[in-house]
Formats: C-alpha cells, structure tokens, sequence
C-alpha cells in the first residue's frame, strides 16, 4: 500500500503510522497547505510561506495577482491571468493645448488621470502601463483645433512609442471647425510594463497647429490571455 498519494505527495496512513490521530492529521496539513490556492500581502510573505515551490503552483499575491510558478523554484513565480480577475482600465487626457509640427506623428503629452481601476493598469510620464501579459482594447482621441483647413488630420495609437498603423483614423478638417478625432478602438497583445499613448498628425504647413489635450484622451482595457 502507498505511503503517499501519486500527484502532490500526501500522506497516507499505514499499518506503522503513528497512532496518535492529531500528529497524523498534523502531518498531512503540513503536505496540503503549500499546495492550496493562497492569497499573500506581499512576493516577500508568499517566498516565506512556500520556500521550495512546485511547478505549476498557483498563489495569489495582493497588488500583483495570480501567480503559477513555471520553474519549481523560488524564482519561477510569474504572474497570469486565465480570464480578468477584475475590470482592469485606465484613461488619460491633459490640461490646455499643444502644438504639433506639420508633416510628423507626435505624441500627446498627458498629465491628467480621468480613471483608472485599482489594479491592472499603472500610469507613468503620461503613460498608460500594463501591470501584466494579455490582450488589451486601446483607443484615444485627438481634439484638432480648427486653425487651418489644409492637409488632412491623423489620430493614433503608439505602443512603446512605435506606431499602430491599424488604429489610425483620418479626416480632413474645415477652418473654425474643431476637429475631434478618435482612433479605431483596437486589440492588441502587451507585455507586462508595455506602455500606449495617443499620437497626432497634421500636414497642413503650419508647424504651430494646436491640439486642446482637455478634450483628448487615451484609454485601455484589459480583456484577457493571449
């Protein structure tokens, strides 16, 4: 008869097992517990709580999210979401106008958070940042003030400040007129710490054409696994 159980290694009483029931029943805790899917404050109290990790372990750590261990080591532990745990979205937008040179994408400068839900999503130096690998929704808008009626007017997703051509939208703007231009809403695959913003585009010739950033804004929405 085995001793232990043939996947996680649990202890199976036998005919020599102790027959003190509570330090049996201490025994096989001590075996389950690690091997339960358990919610941690911090990397630093999951690594005190489970110091020789096995593969393909599961944990939740607060802040973080789900973590699998892809190696049995300490070290292993990587963050993955099966489906979104929790809304995860942020949008952006900025304060007063800025000026986009004719002829060349330029990115919006943003220093405003309109939302952002608790986790999934980080902001930094006017940057929409996935906090983990996965597929996200990402659209924006670029409010062209109507200074000029030449050219045409572009409005743009960038990742990692890299240019998504399938999420540029185009229109050609009237004199007086405000322009307010969205992007095409778009799915794309980030990396953990990847980073979007929203870029304009005018070829009118005037190198001062501005941009009101109140009324511009970038966003994103965590959908799930690649």
């Amino acid at each position: 008869m085995p001793t232990t159980s043939p996947i996680n290694g649990l202890p199976i009483p036998d005919d020599n097992s102790p027959g003190d029931p509570p330090q049996s029943f201490q025994a096989y805790t001590n075996v389950l517990d690690p091997l339960l899917n358990s919610v941690f404050a911090s990397t630093a109290a999951r690594d005190a709580a489970i110091p020789a990790p096995k593969f393909a372990q599961e944990c939740w750590v607060t802040g973080v999210g789900k973590q699998v261990n892809s190696t049995g080591t300490t070290g292993g532990w990587v963050t993955k979401f099966d489906t979104a745990p929790w809304p995860c979205y942020g949008r952006m937008s900025g304060n007063g106008t800025q000026a986009l040179a004719s002829g060349a994408f330029q990115v919006l400068d943003f220093d405003v958070e309109d939302f952002r839900s608790n986790m999934g999503i980080s902001i930094g130096n006017g940057k929409l940042i996935a906090s983990f690998d996965g597929t996200y929704e990402v659209a924006g808008s670029v409010n062209f003030q109507g200074q000029s009626a030449a050219g045409r007017r572009i409005a743009a997703i960038y990742r990692n400040n890299a240019l998504i051509p399938a999420t540029q939208n185009t229109c050609f703007p009237s004199v007086g007129i405000t322009t307010p231009l969205a992007t095409a809403t778009y799915p794309i695959k980030l990396r953990a710490n990847d980073y979007i913003q929203v870029a304009g585009y005018q070829n009118s010739g005037n190198d001062n054409l501005l941009v009101d950033r109140t009324q511009s804004f970038v966003a994103v929405k965590y959908l799930g696994p690649f």
